[in-house]
């Protein structure tokens, strides 16, 4: 049974470069380039047309980058077959629709089920999703399509917070506040501390999760414009039970 390849092909200028690797090792070597070559390539040729095995001069190699196989692999677009196209843009979409529930909120201020995100893009004409671009950008072009076809509306910037804790436990939450990548908006300092903090949606789980080990239960955490005094689980569904 033949190996099956993957052509990576680069261009520079006017010039085509073209490698052969094994099926998906490109994709492999890109999340780990420490790999060693001989686990990615089928042939340590380069191509000017690796279909007519047309081989590329020394002359024009040199005008590639240092460790010319490496940059193309890095930088080269990957040839795919339908069905391995369908199922990276299948991925990709993913990402997209939790990109979104993570950063973004619907005009309410509340979060955004993947489900309604997922609903609300398969309602656009037309959309074609990129595999191997940037998520970031694919979603900023994506929201303006749904708000112009009236089909989602978002607004970005997280959730406005409240963690009570002990004084004891403040360094750990402090932490916690970080790693999440929370922004602090407001501190009052009493019989126990209170820290107003704007946290993303898709990081309200792992925050919690990171609370309730590391300060064992005491501590409180409500969303903004909820009672204080409103037990946890109640706000996190199902959560640990935080004390003040």
């Amino acid at each position: 049974m033949s190996q099956k390849t993957q052509v990576v092909s680069f261009k520079l200028d006017k010039l085509t470069f073209e490698i052969i690797c094994k099926q998906d090792a490109a994709f492999l070597f890109r999340e780990n380039p420490m790999i060693g070559l001989d686990r990615v390539l089928a042939s340590d040729q380069i191509f000017t047309d690796a279909k007519k095995g047309e081989l590329a001069s020394a002359a024009d190699i040199q005008k590639l980058p240092q460790d010319p196989i490496k940059h193309i692999i890095m930088h080269g677009h990957v040839s795919l077959s339908t069905e391995e196209r369908r199922k990276r843009v299948e991925a990709k979409l993913v990402e997209i629709i939790g990109y979104i529930h993570a950063n973004y909120l619907d005009n309410l201020g509340k979060p955004i089920a993947h489900e309604r995100v997922k609903a609300a893009i398969d309602q656009l004409k037309g959309l074609q999703v990129d595999p191997f671009a940037e998520t970031k950008t694919q979603v900023d072009d994506i929201l303006k399509k749904l708000e112009k076809a009236s089909l989602l509306y978002v607004k970005s910037g997280g959730m406005e917070c409240v963690i009570t804790c002990k004084y004891d436990t403040l360094s750990k939450v402090q932490q916690i506040i970080k790693k999440c990548h929370c922004d602090v908006i407001g501190e009052d300092y009493g019989a126990d501390i209170k820290l107003t903090i704007t946290v993303s949606p898709g990081n309200i789980d792992n925050m919690v999760h990171d609370l309730e080990k590391e300060c064992k239960g005491h501590f409180n955490f409500t969303l903004g414009g909820q009672n204080n005094n409103q037990p946890v689980e109640e706000e996190t569904k199902g959560k640990k039970k935080g004390k003040k």
